[in-house]
């Protein structure tokens, strides 16, 4: 890649529904600058990103990612659990 890309570290945060303070997005900004290094390094995607134009979908065309919150709700939950004690969903003893 010739250009940085802008890392938008609290929409990512958000969608992730992650609380993180500024030494924690310092690290994921860390952590996602390492990722692209990588593959700018490789030689897994073209270097200019207009050779996808072409493609059936566009890379421009994204969606608007936004967390929908509070869609699932306790009852709804339940209702589809094979097994349930009061209010709990009941799982096997995975731990001796």
């Amino acid at each position: 890649m010739n250009q940085k890309p802008k890392i938008d570290v609290n929409h990512i945060s958000q969608l992730a529904m992650l609380n993180c303070d500024d030494d924690e997005k310092e690290k994921m900004i860390q952590g996602i600058e390492e990722i692209l290094k990588l593959e700018s390094e490789s030689d897994f995607l073209p270097d200019n990103i207009s050779d996808y134009n072409n493609s059936a979908v566009s890379v421009y065309d994204l969606r608007d990612d936004k967390p929908e919150l509070n869609k699932i709700n306790r009852e709804m939950l339940l209702s589809l659990a094979p097994d349930k004690f009061n209010n709990y969903i009941r799982v096997p003893k995975t731990v001796e």
